[in-house]
């Protein structure tokens, strides 16, 4: 029998990924879900699990590959990232718990300083129920890449201009949470998708 010494870089990958596993059986047997950043954090003394934050993120992806499911079914999820603004209303489907309301100013969610709802991880891990506000049906949907151009959009009055709209920003590159919402969106309401972005090659 062969027994190969784990040195360096492949011996931290192993940790890594085991060091991942563990917090996900700790958070999935308390029922919450938890960020990446908040493993990070939980593992960000030791240094010997993870170097930087990227390090933390691929061992999850690993540890999720290893075992064939997607990232969210480990508990772990990205930090809500993305925003939207429109006249609807959403709640998970079947739940009994109060609608989120959203208006042409974003509603309830609180975007962090500006108008628009963040997108959180529910949009990824369950199926959200999603209801028309005020007659407003949207028309369109508008994905903006930057984050000062949907708040200025969202302070011009865009929401209520052209018969309804939508605006959704991934503040940059978009995370899964918010390509799910514009999915979710787009399966409800069979809506145009338009796009605002810059030029970059």
């Amino acid at each position: 029998m062969v027994v190969k010494k784990l040195k360096g870089k492949g011996a931290r990958s192993y940790a890594a990924i085991f060091a991942v596993l563990a917090f996900s059986h700790r958070v999935l047997l308390s029922g919450q879900i938890a960020t990446s950043r908040e493993l990070w954090y939980h593992y960000k003394t030791s240094r010997e699990c993870f170097k930087s934050q990227a390090d933390c993120d691929r061992a999850v992806l690993d540890a999720a590959a290893l075992l064939g499911v997607a990232r969210h079914q480990l508990g772990i999820v990205g930090a809500a990232k993305g925003l939207f603004a429109g006249y609807f209303r959403f709640r998970p489907l079947g739940s009994l718990m109060a609608w989120t309301e959203c208006n042409a100013s974003g509603g309830e969610g609180g975007g962090g300083g500006g108008g628009g709802t963040l997108i959180d991880s529910r949009w990824i891990t369950e199926v959200m129920e999603i209801e028309c506000a005020g007659g407003h049906r949207p028309r369109y949907v508008v994905v903006v890449e930057k984050e000062c151009v949907f708040q200025r959009l969202l302070g011009d009055g865009l929401c209520d201009a052209a018969g309804g709209v939508v605006l959704i920003t991934g503040k940059g590159y978009p995370d899964l949470a918010t390509r799910a919402c514009l999915k979710a969106l787009v399966d409800c309401w069979g809506v145009t998708v338009l796009g605002l972005c810059d030029c970059n090659p």
